[in-house]
């Protein structure tokens, strides 16, 4: 057996022996077992990779669920089914405005559209939402792109956090003292603040009607009230002030 090389002399190969043969396919054989090896173990860090998603996935205590490209959502967890009282056959397959309260609806949206755009890559947003027994909750929701290879959204996950509490708390807050503001104007009594650190001083709109100045006219710190206090009572004030 032999071949011409290009210059035109003729070389003559010899047949490779039996025990070359055998050591040839044994360097291949364990090529072929590291290759094996190789594919065991990542197979394997996959499997573990998923496992460990899973878990955080399905056991976190917020709610959290994959959200397509076009608002469908595809996949929640156990505590996402307990803020909404959905189960989880019946939450997969909405969409998210299915859920929304009627005048959120155009935030979910406005937010896949910026993911699509590329102006952010994550985003908090806060939202109304209904449970199926129909009361109405907020969620603040945390959303963030998964993207392919080339950039494109996969998908958008999303983890989702009950503040309905809160939410009726600052609102009783508001409430609260609004009635207190409209208690105090009618009473004409007046209600100031005076900061200890910086000495800025805020009076309601009652205070400043019975001082008789206009809220652009009062300077808003100590020494203007002061200034306003007749001089034989300064020092008995300033001295209640510091105690």
């Amino acid at each position: 057996m032999g071949f011409t090389h290009p210059t035109g002399e003729f070389f003559f190969m010899s047949e490779p022996t039996y025990e070359e043969l055998k050591l040839k396919v044994r360097i291949l054989e364990k090529e072929l077992e590291k290759y094996k090896r190789a594919e065991r173990e990542a197979r394997m860090a996959l499997e573990q990779s998923r496992g460990l998603f899973h878990q955080a996935f399905e056991y976190a205590n917020n709610g959290i669920c994959l959200i397509s490209p076009d608002g469908v959502i595809t996949r929640v967890n156990r505590q996402m089914c307990e803020i909404f009282g959905y189960k989880k056959e019946e939450l997969e397959g909405m969409t998210v405005n299915d859920i929304a309260h009627p005048d959120d609806v155009n935030i979910s949206p406005k937010v896949i559209e910026g993911f699509k755009e590329e102006k952010y890559s994550n985003i908090i947003f806060e939202k109304r939402y209904f449970h199926k027994s129909g009361r109405l909750l907020w969620g603040q929701v945390s959303s963030s792109a998964v993207l392919d290879a080339e950039g494109r959204s996969l998908y958008y996950i999303s983890h989702v956090q009950d503040i309905t509490s809160r939410k009726q708390s600052e609102e009783a807050l508001k409430q609260s003292e609004e009635r207190l503001r409209l208690a105090l104007q009618s009473a004409d009594e007046s209600l100031w603040e005076w900061h200890l650190e910086t000495g800025n001083l805020f009076f309601d709109i009652a205070g400043l009607k019975m001082l008789g100045y206009h809220e652009s006219e009062f300077g808003g710190h100590i020494d203007a009230y002061m200034d306003l206090i007749h001089p034989e009572d300064r020092d008995k004030t300033e001295k209640r002030l510091s105690s």
